[in-house]
Parts: C-alpha cells; sequence; structure tokens
C-alpha cells in the first residue's frame, strides 16, 4: 500500500493565490467568511484539484467562476494545498476526491483507478479526514 503525507498549508483568499509556490500539490476550495484581517471561517468543501505549478493553476483556473457561483452571500473563496511528489498528485488528487466527494469535482468520485492508498493529512485541513485508506 502506497502511503502519501499531505501537509496542508493556508486558508488563502483569492486575492493571495500569487503567492502560491510553483511546485507539485494539489489545493483545495472553500468558500469561506472572513472574521478577521488573518481569520476566515471555513463552511464547506467545494473542489479538490492538483498541479505540477500550483501558483500558475489556482490562478489561471478554468474553473473559477462555477466557485464564484456557488457562493452564498457574504462568502469569498479561501484555498490550501499540500506540495506533494510529482509521481504522487494525481494520485493524492484522486484519492481525496473519491473519499471527500466534492460537489464541483466531476471525475474520480465513483471510481479510484490506483492500488490502495492511504492518506494521512496534516495543518489545515478543514472538512478533509484526517487519515484513510481508499482501496
Amino acid at each position: 500500500m502506497k502511503t502519501i503525507n499531505l501537509e496542508f498549508k493556508g486558508y488563502g483568499l483569492e486575492e493571495s493565490l500569487q503567492g502560491l509556490p510553483d511546485k507539485s500539490g494539489v489545493y483545495c476550495v472553500y468558500p469561506c467568511f472572513p472574521v478577521t484581517e488573518r481569520d476566515v471561517s471555513i463552511n464547506r468543501l467545494l473542489y479538490i484539484g492538483e498541479s505540477q505549478d500550483l501558483n500558475h493553476r489556482l490562478n489561471n483556473h478554468e474553473k473559477i467562476d462555477d466557485w464564484k457561483k456557488a457562493l452564498k452571500s457574504g462568502e469569498v473563496l479561501c484555498f490550501t494545498y499540500a506540495l506533494v511528489k510529482d509521481e504522487d498528485r494525481e494520485r493524492a488528487e484522486a484519492a481525496l476526491i473519491y473519499k471527500h466527494k466534492p460537489r464541483l469535482n466531476k471525475d474520480n468520485k465513483d471510481t479510484f483507478d490506483y492500488q490502495p492508498t492511504r492518506i494521512i493529512s496534516s495543518g489545515k485541513i478543514n472538512s478533509l479526514i484526517e487519515d484513510f485508506v481508499v482501496p
């Protein structure tokens, strides 16, 4: 069984996306309410994705308008990310989607096309299960 450790950083608002690393990883998109200048209240998980370059992907994502349409009054988009080796990122994304079934993801919700995988998440993991195995 393959084990992938993910340490999620965040929660960044849309205007802070320029500061993301240009490295391989997975990311989560949430609607949130800003509580203070440095704190947010996370509501629910909208979307999970992966990229070889997190900065470029999230700053040029074709689904950002779909994410914004899913916001309720007063909510803004928040993001978390975890760096992951390039050879593990698609598998990590597929496992996260399969287990959590975010509303706006279409692929990987009902099938997991990899060998059994254990995901251990830490850090900013609101709405994510900390430790799970997918078959």
